[in-house]
């Protein structure tokens, strides 16, 4: 490996390793159950939408009604979501996050933005216009 790309992997590794305790010590301070990754993209999925119910969930996610049911059933437990009947069809339920869940569900987009608050204190307004030009072209 060349002098400059152990350099990079260092400096990249340094920051994944920043964002990674960043998103653990949010994950501990709202997310006691511990939901897996995927789960935590459900919340997502929930959070994204107004009303949802538990077969659009199931399409969208493209996982089966059982599969739906039985995540719920351990969100409710876990007071992250609950069912809100339809005002005009009480057959109908719409899966509705919690405040819990609510804030599980924004835990990552929220370390995101807190490793950004950090790198905007260690920078000049002139380096960050030249990470941000340097990142755009990265991604």
């Amino acid at each position: 490996m060349k002098d400059y790309e152990q350099q990079l992997f260092r400096l990249y590794s340094g920051l994944v390793d920043m964002d990674q305790k960043t998103r653990e010590t949010r994950s501990r301070e709202d997310n006691g159950d511990c939901f897996t990754p995927c789960q935590i993209r459900y919340l997502k999925l929930i959070d994204s939408h107004e009303r949802l119910t538990s077969s659009q969930f199931a399409n969208i996610m493209q996982v089966s009604k059982p599969t739906v049911s039985q995540l719920i059933a351990r969100f409710v437990d876990s007071d992250c979501i609950y069912k809100e009947p339809s005002n005009r069809d009480r057959r109908i339920c719409y899966i509705m996050l919690t405040p819990k869940g609510r804030r599980i569900a924004r835990a990552d987009s929220d370390a995101r933005h807190d490793v950004v608050q950090y790198i905007s204190t260690k920078l000049t307004p002139d380096e960050i216009d030249l990470l941000i030009a340097l990142l755009d072209k990265l991604v």
